[in-house]
């Protein structure tokens, strides 16, 4: 049994975005661990606790940066990493699953690859299907919960409240989705043996890519609209529920 996740590193929610000529400057910016794919790192670890194998971790980022998050995953107790050293920013989701699925191919095959079922920043859920696709093998999305046996059974969320349950035979792919597990902080011991566990860099050109290739240019980016002025209405139920007809007819004008 092999395992692979892979995992993005992402701007903290806290980062300074500011437009400027159609692209967007981020000041000071902190990297995270894209927060979806640490349920993925979590869960790649039980799967290789359960099985007796080992776990191998695959992201597509800036070498300058990725070190941190790397890191991270493998103090969690991820056994190595492949980093496929991007400086670009790379918006088109088919692009970066073409890299990921070479790179993968060229490790050998893999029984079980995680994912995140979104990242934070682009929030498309569309790489773990890709990654399907280029494959061709078998893939739950939005999974909320797992068990292994000799068929993997996972419970996937499909929207207002629905699940659906199925089962999976190997190779497959695996998006991940809150309440499926809580990631493990490092310890210590393990933090400093990571140091020590290997990180394989790969470039673009080692896997033959071309970023011209790539189907989507984004542009035009502008801010949301400033939302409207909020209305507090106090007092009694009967005093608020005619105060809340009186603004929608008189000033929202929807009534």
């Amino acid at each position: 049994m092999k395992i692979a996740v892979c995992v993005k590193q992402v701007y903290d929610t806290e980062s300074k975005l500011v437009l400027s000529d159609n692209s967007i400057e981020v000041r000071n910016p902190k990297w995270i661990i894209n927060p979806y794919d640490e349920f993925a790192i979590e869960e790649a670890i039980k799967a290789k606790e359960h099985y007796g194998c080992s776990a191998t971790l695959f992201s597509i980022a800036p070498a300058t940066t990725a070190s941190a998050s790397i890191r991270q995953a493998l103090a969690m107790g991820i056994d190595d990493a492949v980093l496929i050293d991007c400086d670009t920013n790379i918006p088109d989701s088919y692009m970066k699953t073409k890299i990921l699925n070479l790179a993968l191919r060229k490790h050998g095959s893999f029984d079980i690859i995680y994912l995140g079922t979104l990242s934070i920043d682009h929030n498309q859920s569309s790489t773990g299907p890709m990654l399907g696709a280029f494959f061709d093998i078998p893939t739950a999305t939005n999974v909320s919960k797992i068990s292994y046996s000799e068929t993997i059974a996972v419970e996937m969320d499909i929207g207002g409240g629905v699940k659906h349950k199925i089962k999976l035979g190997t190779p497959c792919i695996i998006t991940t989705t809150k309440s499926l597990n809580l990631p493990r902080y490092p310890k210590l011991p393990n933090i400093i043996k990571a140091k020590q566990k290997p990180i394989e860099i790969l470039s673009l050109a080692d896997l033959d890519i071309d970023l011209n290739e790539s189907k989507v240019e984004f542009s035009n980016f502008i801010p949301p609209k400033k939302r409207n002025k909020v209305h507090m209405i106090k007092g009694d139920i009967d005093r608020q529920a005619s105060e809340l007809v009186r603004f929608l007819k008189d000033e929202a004008k929807v009534l």
